[in-house]
C-alpha cells in the first residue's frame, strides 16, 4: 500500500492531467479517494492509540510525582525529629561510623510578607516592565478584518478528528 504522501501526490497528478476521459478520471480519482480514506481511518486509529498511551504516561506521571511529594515529606519529618532530639539532649554534633550530623546557622534572609511601609525608603527598588498586549493586538486585529497587525498575526489550520 502506498504512502499518504504518495497516495496525495498521485491524487495532484490525476487532477491535474487533461489527455484523460470523464470516466477514466472518475474511477482513478475515486480509488484514490478510496485509498486516501482507508489511510485517514489507519491515521486516526494510530493517533488514538498513541493518545491513550500519553494519557498512560501522565496517569504514570502523576503517580510518581505524589511518591516523590510523599518521600519528601517524610524526609522533612525525619529531619525535623533528629533535629529536635539532638537539640533537646544538646548534642550539636555528632559522629556516627556512616554518618556525619551537625545543627549549624542558616544564611539570614529577608522574612517574607513584610510590607514596604516597614522598610527605610533607600531599601526599595521600583521595578518596570514593558510588556507587549498580544490579546489586545489581536481583539484589534479581529475588529480590522484581518487589515490592521497583519504583519504581526498569524493564523494556522488543525485537523479535528471526531
Amino acid at each position: 500500500m502506498k504512502t499518504l504522501y504518495e497516495l496525495t501526490a498521485a491524487y495532484e497528478e490525476v487532477f491535474n492531467r487533461d489527455d484523460l476521459d470523464d470516466e477514466t478520471y472518475i474511477d482513478t480519482l475515486e480509488a484514490i479517494d478510496t485509498t486516501i480514506y482507508e489511510k485517514a481511518d489507519n491515521y486516526a486509529k494510530m493517533i488514538a492509540q498513541f493518545e491513550a498511551e500519553n494519557d498512560a504516561i501522565k496517569a504514570q506521571a502523576d503517580r510518581l510525582t505524589q511518591r516523590k511529594k510523599s518521600n519528601t515529606n517524610r524526609i522533612k519529618a525525619m529531619k525535623a525529629a533528629l533535629k529536635e532530639s539532638m537539640e533537646r539532649t544538646d548534642n550539636k554534633k555528632i559522629n556516627t561510623e556512616l554518618f556525619s550530623f551537625g545543627i549549624q546557622k542558616n544564611p539570614p534572609h529577608v522574612k517574607g510578607g513584610i510590607s514596604i511601609d516597614d522598610v527605610p525608603e533607600k531599601y526599595v527598588k521600583t521595578k518596570t516592565e514593558t510588556v507587549i498586549d498580544k490579546k489586545e493586538i489581536i481583539d484589534e486585529w479581529k475588529k480590522s478584518n484581518g487589515e490592521q497587525f497583519a504583519n504581526l498575526i498569524e493564523q494556522g489550520d488543525r485537523l479535528n478528528i471526531k
